[in-house]
């Protein structure tokens, strides 16, 4: 169901969807010590997304309010991917969920800074540049 969400709502949900993914992230490097680095710079990268995201709209947020601007027919929550590292798991299965995690974080991403291009600059180009660092770290999955 597609709905109307504010810039707010929108920083809102990446930084809670940045704040599951370094969760997630931290969950693998510990469960397979063999990646355990990787995935710990995954992790921090998680939460340097949620910051810069946050950190960007906090700059331009009365110039937001004053443009009333919102995300019509869009709906954040059908980028969602279950998190979830069931004990058990294998890494093949952890690398599997975690290649759908940054597939679906990309085509946000994506779709956030092409929605919001009429905003100022600034906060298409985080989207942007968070996108960027996410079909890095899709590449960097799909190598181990």
């Amino acid at each position: 169901m597609s709905e109307q969400y504010t810039a707010s709502a929108i920083i809102s949900f990446c930084a809670d969807w940045e704040k599951q993914a370094e969760h997630f992230y931290k969950t693998l490097a510990e469960r397979f010590p063999v990646h355990a680095a990787k995935f710990g710079v995954m992790a921090g990268e998680c939460a340097k997304h949620k910051t810069l995201v946050q950190r960007t709209y906090q700059e331009t947020v009365s110039d937001i309010l004053e443009t009333g601007y919102a995300f019509n027919d869009f709906n954040p929550s059908d980028y969602l991917v279950d998190l979830a590292v069931p004990e058990g798991m294998q890494l093949a299965q952890a690398i599997a969920q975690a290649i759908t995690l940054e597939e679906k974080a990309i085509a946000f991403y994506q779709e956030v800074a092409r929605r919001s291009q009429s905003l100022l600059a600034t906060i298409p180009r985080a989207f942007t540049k968070v996108a960027a660092k996410r079909t890095e770290r899709l590449a960097q999955l799909r190598s181990l």
